[in-house]
């Protein structure tokens, strides 16, 4: 795996478009009109992630929503002698956090 720091994609441009159409598909989102949609997309940080990279794990204080973008999201969680129990698989469009 390369090693990358954290916060170097994490400003990364993208376009405006992409993004509120993104955002258009979120149920979340779905009542918002398309100017707070755009003012929303102003605050927003695009993040991208390896196959495996753990994103957060359970208990930790959260920092956001997520939205997935593209590819897909495996959530699960440990059980005490540390195998991993699986409770879904968000797809593009879902959020979580």
């Amino acid at each position: 795996m390369r090693n990358i720091p954290f916060w170097s994609n994490i400003f990364s441009a993208n376009s405006v478009s992409d993004t509120l159409r993104i955002l258009e598909s979120v149920p979340l989102f779905s009542e918002l009109t398309k100017l707070e949609l755009i003012s929303l997309s102003k605050i927003m940080h695009v993040r991208h992630y390896f196959q495996n990279e753990v994103i957060f794990n359970e208990h930790e204080m959260g920092s956001g929503v997520y939205v997935v973008r593209s590819g897909s999201v495996r959530i699960y969680r440990r059980s005490e002698s540390g195998a991993e129990i699986p409770l879904t698989i968000l797809e593009e469009g879902a959020f979580f956090g």
